[in-house]
């Protein structure tokens, strides 16, 4: 079925007002105090091992069963045979959290409020699709 020229263009019209339309609302939004998107996160948890929880603000503590983003605000705590990766989503960066220690993600990073998060804090080496793979997996 071949569509006519003034079909085309009536049809990329309609694409290209749904896409400016759509940036202004985000633009607006984010003026408006009312972003579209959640914030970034600040780092990954990865390969917890052992008793790992987790809490948002220190309230309620619940187990971490797979990999979790972690937003400002979060807080990490190990038992006596806990540990797990913490990777940093800005630098790419691994450390490894061990026993008997806790975190709080702040805006600028993850703080060591007991315990220890041992590593050099170096990018870890790789593939540029192993790091998109880290910034993007679940």
């Amino acid at each position: 079925m071949k569509l006519g020229l003034k079909r085309k263009l009536k049809i990329s019209m309609a694409w290209m007002f749904a896409v400016v339309f759509a940036g202004a609302a985000a633009t607006v939004g984010a003026a408006e105090g009312t972003a579209i998107s959640a914030a970034a996160p600040i780092a990954k948890l990865d390969q917890a091992a052992g008793k790992v929880e987790y809490s948002k603000g220190g309230e309620a503590w619940r187990p971490v069963t797979r990999s979790k983003y972690l937003f400002a605000g979060y807080q990490i705590r190990t038992g006596a045979d806990g540990s797990a990766k913490v990777l940093n989503q800005g630098t790419g960066a691994t450390q490894t959290l061990e026993a008997n220690s806790l975190i709080k993600v702040t805006d600028s990073g993850v703080q060591v409020v007991r315990g220890k998060l041992s590593g050099s804090g170096e990018p870890a080496g790789g593939t540029f699709w192993s790091a998109l793979v880290n910034k993007f997996t679940k």
